[in-house]
């Protein structure tokens, strides 16, 4: 989000311009190689570019910027540090490992959850109690699940209902602009959306045709990222 803010210019220009470089060597190792199916490495290069195009259109969009902004800040203030933070203290008397409740959401636990609520909301198409149960569902319960232990998906069923109220509290009934402001953040946040397959899928096809040029679009469908 940085990237995307006044007086950050130079940021992004080398930002894209790390991101083009990357893609110039992935797609030109993996076609040297004849390699049928995309690697790993050539979709990290594609959704770098996602990602420096998203960035470029938080910049031509201030006020959606600006929400976006809002969101984060909410599911930082509000969500993390007020809803998980009383959960954990009040389950750690029984189990300790909630003291240490700021570890069990490293990695993709954010993108993970951020990007199935988007998707449920966009599928749904209307602000109901529905959406975060479905998100639940989809990421804890499914066969597709993550092995996260007990405390990571305790954790993840308190954030998630916060990050439906985070939404609701910014974008009212817009469910468009959540389901969009949703996908900005998962993207954005994720340490690795080229590995992240259920960011990938949630993100990236639903963002392509409204903010990312023509030629990125290519791109990812070089790197069979777009469905």
């Amino acid at each position: 989000m940085r990237r995307a803010e006044p007086g950050h210019e130079e940021d992004r220009d080398r930002f894209r311009g790390a991101s083009e470089q990357q893609w110039r060597l992935s797609r030109s190792r993996f076609v040297a190689n004849k390699w049928q199916k995309p690697t790993l490495y050539l979709r990290r290069a594609g959704t770098g570019l996602a990602v420096a195009d998203t960035v470029d259109w938080l910049v031509l969009h201030p006020a959606e910027r600006g929400s976006l902004n809002d969101l984060g800040g909410r599911v930082h203030s509000e969500v993390f540090g007020r809803d998980m933070a009383a959960a954990a203290r009040a389950c750690a008397a029984n189990n300790p490992d909630f003291a240490r409740y700021g570890s069990h959401t490293a990695g993709h636990f954010w993108c993970e959850l951020i990007s199935e609520l988007a998707r449920g909301l966009h599928e749904i198409g209307r602000v109901t109690d529905r959406v975060p149960q479905d998100a639940k569902e989809m990421v804890l319960e499914s066969e597709s699940a993550p092995d996260w232990g007990s405390v990571r998906t305790a954790l993840a069923s308190i954030a998630i209902d916060g990050l439906w109220k985070a939404a609701q509290a910014v974008f009212v009934l817009d469910t468009k602009a959540a389901a969009r402001a949703l996908r900005l953040l998962a993207l954005l946040i994720c340490p690795d959306p080229g590995g992240h397959e259920r960011v990938a899928k949630a993100c990236l096809s639903p963002l392509a045709h409204t903010l990312f040029s023509q030629e990125t679009q290519g791109r990812l469908e070089f790197a069979r990222l777009l469905e």
